[in-house]
């Protein structure tokens, strides 16, 4: 995680880039495309091969990202040259970040133990939206370890409403020992 700051500087530069040139869509796309080709675990080394001449890098950045707009093919070239290249990703994710503050979106994790049926995930995206003040995008998680209930997570919000927890706080309030030494 000592990454992300710088991370999230290069994601703050794009997005400044991006607004200003009304790009937003076409940066995500590019941002996607430069963390699949990173993705590669035979692009990204040698990226960062230190035997091969940068001009050949730069040369294979161009050919391998030829869809992509000038500014990301740059983007990338900086972080060859910074030897950062590994930091793709984090950037596409802090810019996405960016892109939903500034849209006024959330983005969370819904874990229950049964999938949401019919319209129950976007209620509960609904409320998750009224708590955080922002439209909620969420994506669904199945866990049935949580035994009934749900966990959501918005940002650094965490709303954990499960079966399981609500019988742990249940057992700690009687001062029953736990499951797995009753009996002992």
């Amino acid at each position: 995680m000592a990454r992300r700051p710088t991370a999230r500087r290069y994601a703050q530069a794009a997005f400044a880039l991006a607004l200003e040139g009304r790009t937003v869509e076409q940066w995500q796309r590019d941002l996607e495309r430069l963390a699949d080709a990173v993705g590669n675990n035979d692009f990204a080394v040698f990226l960062e091969s230190p035997q091969v001449p940068e001009n050949v890098k730069y040369h294979g950045v161009q050919t391998v990202l030829r869809d992509a707009s000038e500014y990301a093919r740059n983007l990338l070239s900086v972080l060859v040259e910074h030897r950062q290249v590994r930091l793709v990703r984090d950037i596409k994710e802090q810019f996405q970040a960016l892109v939903d503050n500034h849209q006024g979106v959330a983005r969370a994790v819904i874990v229950t133990a049964v999938p949401l049926v019919g319209g129950e995930k976007q209620r509960v995206a609904d409320e998750l939206g009224k708590l955080v003040s922002k439209r909620v995008l969420s994506t669904e998680r199945i866990d049935p370890a949580i035994l009934g209930g749900l966990i959501a997570r918005v940002g650094d919000r965490l709303i954990d409403g499960s079966s399981r927890t609500k019988l742990e706080s249940m057992r700690e309030a009687l001062a029953l020992p736990p499951a797995e030494k009753a009996g002992t």
